[in-house]
């Protein structure tokens, strides 16, 4: 399902609306008559989880120097506390400094691993004090691999040369990662999970998303050497990572990963994608490293996406107002995040199933995602934007109480601050903190 459509902006009054235009572009959305299913309970692991809502990991670029959460970070996360969701998936965090894709990336240390344990302990405060709970918190681990930033300068460490993202700006042979470093990583990752779990994270993370460099690996079609070529070695180094994690497991502490389901660039040099000309899903590989994952590393849960948001950030993050014209109508766009966690669930039922994208389905996400619940096709409904734009967004979900004059007008413009190195949020929602670019 990729499709070229005319770009709309989001202009619907009803759902019906919605449906109407759905059904022009060819795709469905369901919808419940009552946001009832997202306040089910469920199980992650061995803790209890108060209802459906996810906030997703988003890049603040707030950090300190040293990697420690800025006073923007806490802000940010105590927002997130206090918004009701059940389930905190925290952004992503360097496992090493040379990891970082901007000075202001969190990078957890033991030196400053103190100040991560007491904004642990100051959400599931707030949140106890505003909700009667704590939500459920984990901890993202990256190496941000192309996107690798020194003192906010590039210094792409890539898996392979990508003829398609590469035709017009070729990065040199020393770009490539050599087989001996990667092993480094993995043993960085080991390292960070036991970390995450000393100051009190749920869980840890092992990110495999958006193109970087786990991610990445996965389309090594052309790399040579033990994590190149076939399906064992391009998942060599997420397995890898997620094993040196593996002793940090208990009954307290899980791994689980942020995965591609497909990156949304043609074959040989994207995942999850048809071999052959053209851009078509195929979720045959993503199914078969989950099944490995599940069964090397135990994961419970696993938070399901698509796309890059660099090279095509409409696939990724459907918008009214970014840096290109969409190739695509936004609700395809939403449509395939949808489907690609369903499928995942579909072959792994067994499984808990994080889905992306609802943010850009303003106050109709809900509903949508608690008619997608209650069929089965995922267990959790993740919301990025939404939870920068609105800080009680999950509560307001629950009571199906959220005003289209509170949401995330998909501006694109709190990624845009991101990537000038700038600390990001809503400009729309939070201006006095945030300008636009």
């Amino acid at each position: 399902m990729w499709s070229i459509m005319t770009y709309q902006k989001f202009n619907y009054e009803t759902f019906a609306d919605v449906q109407k235009q759905a059904e022009a572009v060819g795709v469905q959305f369901h919808y419940s008559d009552s946001p009832a299913m997202l306040a089910a309970q469920a199980r992650v692991h061995h803790v209890s989880v108060p209802n459906r809502i996810v906030v997703q990991p988003m890049e603040g670029c707030d950090a300190n120097p040293d990697g420690s959460p800025g006073e923007l970070t806490q802000r940010r996360y105590l927002r997130f506390a206090n918004s009701g969701a059940g389930i905190i998936w925290a952004e992503a965090t360097a496992v090493t400094p040379d990891c970082r894709s901007s000075n202001g990336q969190l990078y957890l240390t033991e030196k400053n691993a103190d100040a991560y344990a007491r904004l642990l302990d100051q959400i599931r405060e707030s949140a106890m004090r505003t909700h009667g709970f704590a939500p459920l918190i984990v901890s993202q681990l990256t190496h941000s691999g192309r996107y690798v930033k020194t003192n906010n300068t590039p210094t792409p460490v890539i898996a392979q040369h990508n003829a398609w993202i590469e035709k017009e700006h070729p990065l040199p042979d020393s770009c490539v990662i050599s087989d001996d470093r990667l092993k480094y990583y993995e043993e960085q990752f080991g390292k960070g999970a036991a970390l995450a779990k000393k100051v009190g994270f749920d869980g840890v993370d092992i990110k495999c998303a958006h193109f970087y460099l786990a991610s990445e690996l996965l389309s090594a079609y052309e790399r040579s050497g033990e994590y190149g070529g076939c399906f064992e070695n391009r998942t060599r180094f997420i397995r890898n990572c997620l094993r040196a994690a593996k002793p940090a497991a208990d009954q307290n502490f899980f791994l689980t990963s942020r995965i591609n389901a497909c990156d949304g660039f043609p074959y040989p040099w994207g995942f999850g994608v048809e071999k052959g000309e053209g851009i078509r899903e195929d979720y045959t590989q993503v199914n078969a490293l989950i099944g490995v994952l599940k069964q090397e590393a135990e994961l419970p849960i696993v938070n399901i996406t698509v796309g890059n948001p660099y090279f095509n950030p409409y696939v990724n993050r459907p918008y009214d107002f970014g840096p290109v014209e969409p190739q695509e109508h936004p609700f395809v766009g939403v449509s395939r995040m949808l489907e690609a966690a369903a499928a995942v669930k579909q072959a792994h039922p067994e499984l808990l199933v994080v889905c992306s994208g609802l943010s850009y389905m303003r106050e109709f996400g809900g509903r949508i995602a608690a008619a997608e619940i209650a069929a089965g096709r995922f267990d959790f409904a993740g919301f990025g934007r939404l939870a920068l734009a609105a800080p009680d967004f999950a509560d307001k979900l629950l009571h199906d109480t959220l005003a289209r004059r509170e949401c995330c007008v998909t501006c694109t413009n709190c990624s845009n601050l991101m990537r000038m190195f700038r600390p990001a949020g809503c400009i729309v929602h939070d201006r006095t903190l945030y300008k636009k670019p």
